[in-house]
């Protein structure tokens, strides 16, 4: 709270959060609003998780939060991304009433990742050519669970979605469907 205050007193009039955790955000926010700061917030891909509105109440509301995964837990997002539906079936399948989280999202487009290099290795595949095919994948996006990346090269995701707290739900922005790569601003190519 003594931070949140200062901040205000030191003109501080927006707060963008990325190298956190959502329970960690969550705290800020409730702190800030309790102060009756109420800056335009956002968060890095950090708040989208399932325990984030419900730490945060209606501190929660209106905070925007830009990511490069799919809106993993939510159901009008499973009816647009198949890969988003088939994740919660299986994640539900396996684990019922597990946590839909960011770990979960990135194990399971790693064993996706995998798996695409290892049919790539062929029927008899060894370690070697397993690491060799993975070597040719310069776009991966997990079926649209994540924005496109160039695993091969090295090079992350470029591209994003928006989303914004509204009415107690997270609640996509921008685009309508798929992810924004409309510029290199969101991450420096070079």
């Amino acid at each position: 709270s003594a931070d949140c205050v200062g901040m205000q007193r030191q003109g501080v009039k927006m707060i963008y959060v990325m190298a956190s955790y959502a329970p960690s955000f969550a705290r800020l926010l409730t702190a800030a609003r309790q102060q009756s700061v109420d800056w335009p917030s956002l968060a890095g891909g950090i708040a989208y998780d399932q325990g984030f509105i419900s730490r945060s109440g209606a501190a929660a509301e209106g905070v925007y939060n830009d990511q490069q995964f799919a809106m993993f837990f939510n159901q009008d997002e499973a009816a647009r991304v198949p890969a988003v539906k088939d994740f919660q079936t299986w994640t539900n399948t396996v684990a019922p009433g597990e946590k839909l989280d960011l770990f979960a999202v990135y194990g399971w487009s790693s064993a996706q990742l995998f798996v695409q290099a290892l049919k790539a290795a062929g029927p008899k595949a060894k370690r070697a050519d397993v690491l060799a095919q993975l070597r040719k994948i310069t776009s991966f996006d997990a079926d649209g669970m994540l924005a496109p990346a160039n695993p091969a090269g090295k090079k992350p995701p470029t591209c994003w979605l928006g989303a914004v707290v509204k009415g107690g739900k997270w609640t996509r922005v921008t685009p309508a469907n798929g992810f924004r790569c409309d510029g290199s601003y969101y991450y420096d190519k070079g």
